[in-house]
């Protein structure tokens, strides 16, 4: 049944998606070849949002606009000889050939028009760098400075992992000034130029590098009107500092909010830098001065909202941090405008400020609000649940309020899901989420029936002290457990109402989420069910999980994560802990080889059992191969065990294996 309305849902989609099509007026075409199905597809698509916006042909102007993007999408990648081929079928039905290299002398006539055009991008040789010769006088190792033209830290470096580009090697000199520049080599100069090598596209690159001596800040003078107001900044703790402009925007940014504070927004401050050594020495000491023009200090008259239709001001008015009577601070003005924003039902927030008298302004936001009803619809595959597909409703600022109420349904070939939330973003004007949700799901595991109907009201905040987001959960759940085949039984059903109270911490400070290169994240959950609230059952749950990454140089990783988790009652026999709430290990982010409850515990009857506690660690080495391709190395490791209903079973699982992984706009990982 579950397959059928499955089926019934994508084909619905599939006729009203055909039915509009065949309203619409065919739009014009890109095609794009020659550059793998992947490259193509990505070309074509830019064209296609740059360019096209619905036309129902192009212009010469168009077709030559493509053409320039294609073309400069090879000179950035390195193909400085490359050529496009276009053949353009007109509106006439005649076809019309044409080829543009570098230099772009072919024009189109201007009363061209096309319903198609497909370009055949030639790459040509690629331009790299064969050698990079350095004379360098300065603090940097010549590896470093390498590292400001090409990457090194591949094991295979290749000609695309050296791309050679004028822009290129312009911008890494440039970065490499700037570079030397923040460490107080002022005077830094960086010159490079390039010679062709032996094969087509190579360059050999000259780099000389000039340190010249380093500045230091040795004092800070303060210039203004005689009776005019400073604020006090403890310039001292600068001294001593390498000299940049970074370092003189940090002081210059310390005077300029302790003037915003007093209420004087259109304060100027001007600097100028003396020296206070000889400049022939390899230190040089400067003096940094500040030449400070207040202007009039102001105070706020009168606060309005403009474009508030469906938000009620009071909630917009709580996130405002300035007052009536206040002094006009920008940074607080800042902070409100960013508050206001922050509520996340508005699409545009600004403000104008009018002077209403002397010494006072009148302030005015200016509010866009988004449309309140979003609609996604999701599909993707999955090695247990196979196909699966669903939707999500989601309705912003309900009541006004800024309030969400989200409904979100899913169905696979294993199972249905459905879920409602409602949650109160920034409870009490503060950083914490309340939020209550209603879920329902139905799901095939490998030995039983699962259905599961639950409430959720829980408390989310992010706390800066310790930098860890935490979550309080109450929850109440019927879980059903049907046509079970575990342990020694042809088939029990289980019925269970569990009310628990939860808690969860994490930290995530990975590079990124999906491929993640250096950092770490952790989590922990604690879940107490007891009688007390409101169900019939009685147990203890915690999970923890930390993971690890990093890099022995040279482009070779390492990555390191532990998992495991625990489920008994210390006040009733274990025997009552629900099916559903045990583990059952295998499946995306567990043992690799096994599918979901593929690793689970097995009776001497050789059927699948639920474990009371589990311990995995996943053990990677990483070598990339070039930007897109790395070698996996990895041996995951699994311990469980089960004494619950009088029999006490354990297993250790061993998964070593080698994996290709290929990094693309999305991730793939094959083993």
């Amino acid at each position: 049944m579950r397959s059928i309305v499955f089926i019934l849902v994508f084909c619905s989609l599939l006729f009203v998606s055909a039915a509009k099509d065949e309203v619409k007026e065919k739009p014009a075409k890109w095609g794009v070849s020659g550059q793998g199905f992947i490259k193509n597809r990505t070309l074509k698509n830019q064209l296609t949002a740059v360019l096209s916006e619905e036309k129902t042909s192009f212009g010469a102007a168009d077709i030559e606009d493509a053409a320039l993007i294609l073309l400069s999408d090879l000179q950035s990648n390195g193909f400085l000889m490359g050529k496009v081929e276009a053949k353009i079928e007109l509106v006439s039905g005649d076809t019309k050939e044409v080829e543009w290299d570098v230099s772009f002398s072919v024009s189109l006539p201007r009363d061209i028009q096309a319903t198609k055009v497909k370009f055949r991008v030639i790459p040509g040789p690629i331009s790299y760098y064969e050698e990079l010769v350095i004379e360098n006088d300065s603090s940097l190792e010549d590896d470093e400075i390498s590292e400001f033209f090409f990457s090194e830290g591949l094991l295979f470096q290749g000609s695309k992992s050296r791309v050679f580009t004028s822009s290129s090697m312009k911008s890494g000199a440039g970065n490499l000034e700037s570079f030397l520049s923040q460490m107080g080599f002022q005077d830094a100069r960086v010159e490079v130029r390039f010679v062709e090598g032996e094969d087509v596209g190579a360059k050999v690159v000259s780099v000389s590098v000039v340190a010249g001596p380093r500045h230091l800040l040795g004092e800070v003078q303060v210039e203004a009107n005689e009776g005019a107001f400073v604020p006090e900044v403890v310039v001292s703790e600068f001294y001593g500092l390498a000299y940049s402009r970074f370092l003189v925007q940090d002081i210059v940014r310390e005077f300029r909010n302790g003037y915003y504070k007093a209420g004087y927004p259109d304060v100027v401050i001007r600097n100028a830098v003396e020296y206070l050594s000889d400049s022939k020495r390899d230190e040089v000491e400067l003096k940094l001065r500040l030449i400070i023009e207040p202007g009039s200090d102001f105070t706020v008259s009168a606060i309005s909202y403009d474009g508030l239709k469906h938000t009620r001001e009071s909630l917009v008015r709580s996130k405002v941090t300035l007052k009536v009577g206040d002094p006009l601070n920008p940074i607080l003005l800042e902070e409100s405008r960013l508050g206001i924003a922050r509520i996340g039902v508005f699409g545009k927030v600004d403000y104008t400020l009018t002077e209403s008298g002397e010494g006072s302004k009148v302030l005015d936001f200016s509010i866009e609000e988004k449309t309140p009803w979003n609609l996604d619809f999701l599909t993707g595959w999955g090695s247990y649940e196979r196909l699966r597909g669903g939707v999500v409703a989601e309705k912003i600022n309900v009541l006004g309020l800024g309030h969400r109420f989200r409904v979100k349904g899913l169905v696979s070939m294993k199972s249905t899901f459905g879920e409602a939330r409602y949650s109160l973003p920034q409870f009490l004007n503060t950083s914490s989420v309340v939020s209550t949700k209603v879920y329902s799901l139905e799901r095939e595991e490998q030995s039983f029936d699962r259905r599961e109907l639950g409430v959720d009201v829980g408390l989310s905040r992010y706390s800066t002290i310790f930098d860890v987001n935490t979550d309080f959960i109450y929850s109440f759940e019927s879980l059903e457990s049907l046509n079970s085949t575990l342990g020694n039984e042809e088939s029990i059903d289980e019925d269970s109402l569990v009310g628990s109270l939860g808690l969860r911490i994490g930290r995530d400070r990975r590079d990124n989420p999906i491929n993640p290169r250096a950092g770490y994240r952790f989590f922990g959950k604690v879940e107490w069910a007891s009688d007390w609230f409101g169900g019939n059952t009685n147990y203890e749950l915690g999970e923890f999980g930390y993971s690890h990454h990093g890099d022995f140089g040279h482009g070779l990783n390492w990555h390191f994560g532990i998992t495991g988790g625990t489920i008994g009652s210390y006040i009733e026999d274990d025997a009552q802990i629900p099916t559903g709430k045990l583990f059952y290990m295998g499946g995306e982010n567990s043992i690799r080889g096994y599918r979901r409850g593929e690793a689970a515990l097995i009776g001497a009857d050789d059927r699948f059992q639920g474990a009371s506690s589990y311990l995995i660690s996943n053990i990677e080495i990483e070598q990339m191969l070039s930007e897109s391709f790395s070698v996996v190395l990895f041996l995951d490791s699994l311990g469980q065990e089960s004494d619950l209903g009088g029999e006490s079973l354990k297993s250790e699982l061993h998964s070593l294996g080698l994996g290709l992984r290929f990094k693309t706009v999305s991730y793939t990982h094959l083993t």
